[in-house]
């Protein structure tokens, strides 16, 4: 894989991949977010705004009385 950081433009909208490609963005986003993944210098990381989008899309529709 070349760009593990970056949407696969390669999946199609609307099918279950795709839904399995924005969960994993929003673990992505979210780990990042709470620092939990850094840079191998311990750097806090950037999120690319194309994985920041589809974590949002998810959280947003996380049920509130979790």
């Amino acid at each position: 894989m070349s760009n593990l950081w970056a949407r696969d433009d390669r999946i199609d909208d609307n099918t279950s991949l795709r839904d399995l490609e924005k969960k994993v963005h929003f673990l992505m986003s979210t780990l990042c977010g709470a620092g939990i993944i850094t840079t191998r210098g311990g750097n806090q990381m950037d999120v690319p705004d194309d994985i920041t989008a589809d974590g949002n899309e998810v959280g947003s529709q996380i049920p509130s009385n979790l």
